[in-house]
């Protein structure tokens, strides 16, 4: 049994005002409503994931993790979409969450269980297979950002004690993580580097690549293009 978890609460002010650049209201409208387009991406990722039937385990489940009101409409909406059970954490230091999150997973049951971001919405189905395959002989693994993050973290049952009060929002994820193995004498595999969007480089970045995923695929990341439209990063009815 495969479990995949989102971190999946819906974008606030708090934490969407500060990611780009320009007047609070507009980096605030801006940033809910691209947060909002990620989500929407990631769960469709999710629903791909969890729908994939050829030479993987048939039993995987999908789990949508929120640190506020488990009732949300959008989550609950996306959940349906992904097929996803919501599960509203208790811990309230950013840092228990990610342990809380796969020691619940591997109570019920699962044998590898990967988690990623809200923040990664190009990511495809077969960097999550990558991750899932390298977990049927490797303790840990890790899809490192270009900024110090992760964009994946993946670990065999039971959760690893270098999970405890790791922070998904920090900046210096991927070099407390990687210490922490250091110490413990665990060497993960690593996935290849991909970038998150949480500033305006990254975003110049996520606009040329949607672009181009579009051009392949017209349907691609219509959550992501549909919010860069609405936020007139691309102008309205711009190819592809």
């Amino acid at each position: 049994m495969e479990t995949l978890i989102l971190f999946a609460s819906p974008p606030t002010p708090t934490t969407m005002r500060t990611r780009f650049k320009g007047s609070d209201n507009d980096a605030l409208r801006r940033g809910l409503r691209l947060g909002t387009g990620f989500l929407e991406d990631a769960a469709l990722l999710c629903a791909r994931w969890r729908q994939e039937r050829a030479g993987v385990d048939q039993n995987r489940r999908v789990v949508f993790c929120v640190d506020g009101a488990s009732d949300d409409p959008i989550i609950r909406d996306l959940a349906a979409i992904a097929g996803a059970r919501v599960q509203r954490q208790h811990a309230t230091a950013a840092g228990a969450r990610i342990q809380e999150a796969f020691t619940a997973e591997f109570d019920r049951g699962a044998r590898a269980v990967c988690a990623i971001g809200p923040t990664t919405p190009t990511l495809q189905s077969w960097q999550l297979d990558h991750a899932f395959r390298a977990l049927l002989w490797e303790r840990v693994v890790v899809g490192p950002t270009f900024a110090d993050g992760l964009w994946l973290l993946g670990a065999q049952r039971p959760a690893p004690d270098v999970l405890a009060d790791l922070s998904w929002a920090s900046k210096s994820m991927l070099t407390t993580l990687q210490q922490r193995l250091d110490v413990a004498c665990v060497v993960p595999h690593v996935l290849p580097f991909w970038y998150d969007v949480d500033d305006d480089d990254s975003l110049r970045r996520l606009v040329w690549h949607t672009r181009a995923l579009r051009a392949q695929e017209p349907t691609a990341l219509e959550g992501t293009w549909r919010a860069l439209r609405d936020t007139e990063i691309v102008a309205d009815g711009s190819a592809p």
